[in-house]
């Protein structure tokens, strides 16, 4: 464009052109975006702030309307979690590939990923194997994207060399508080259904409760409690 229009030398469209890695889809077509747009997310955001904050707000309420905004997006986000942990979504036909997908992604994705598998269904492939005819009955774990999945929160975090990123303390104790509360509530889900299971789960509860107490009295713990005051 810029030589079959002579706007060679054109200061703003030369630099529009050095950036074009920012602006054009072609250049992040190796970059994971969830086909988000520049401007998506901001727009989204923005018109959940709009029912919460408003240009008249003195400085004190704009805080605390932002700290409801705050509480109520986490309130949301346990609600969800919680579904996603106590629930299991229907399936529209109880195939072992769908099963998988149900035990593994959140009920938002798993709705999306059965809304696929059905469209697959209508597309015949024929290909020679050496073997003959080839079935999958099961998901390969390449394709089981821990981002998607119900335990996405939990976990070590790594950077692009797989090195585990150091945690702040402070940041540790709830991380762990969230990890072990996610924990006791799926076995408390499964176990309560049953009297043998029901047991079992209380007496391994009561077993970690003395080993945490036995910890507790050696000097090798640090108290995160402590590190969360400082």
């Amino acid at each position: 464009m810029l030589d079959n229009y002579g706007l060679r030398g054109n200061s703003w469209l030369e630099a529009l052109f050095k950036e074009r890695g920012k602006w054009a889809m072609a250049y992040g077509a190796h970059t994971f975006c969830a086909s988000m747009r520049s401007t998506q997310r901001s727009e989204s955001f923005n018109s959940v702030l709009r029912k919460y904050l408003h240009s008249r707000l003195d400085p004190m309420r704009f805080f605390e309307q932002f700290e409801r905004l705050l509480e109520n997006r986490r309130h949301e986000e346990l609600q969800e979690n919680f579904k996603s942990t106590k629930s299991r979504p229907s399936l529209i036909v109880p195939c072992p590939i769908l099963k998988q997908a149900a035990l593994y992604y959140t009920l938002e994705i798993f709705a999306l990923f059965q809304e696929e598998w059905k469209k697959s269904q209508s597309i015949e492939i024929y290909h020679t194997t050496m073997k003959g005819e080839e079935s999958f009955l099961s998901l390969d774990p390449r394709y089981l994207l821990k981002r998607w999945s119900k335990d996405a929160k939990f976990g070590f975090i790594m950077d692009k060399r797989g090195i585990v990123i150091e945690e702040d303390p402070r940041a540790a104790f709830t991380q762990r508080n969230m990890e072990l509360c996610h924990g006791f509530v799926q076995v408390s889900s499964q176990a309560t259904e049953h009297d043998t299971t029901y047991l079992v789960a209380r007496e391994i509860l009561q077993l970690a409760q003395t080993k945490v107490d036995d910890a507790l009295r050696t000097p090798s713990w640090v108290d995160l409690r402590r590190l969360t005051m400082v």
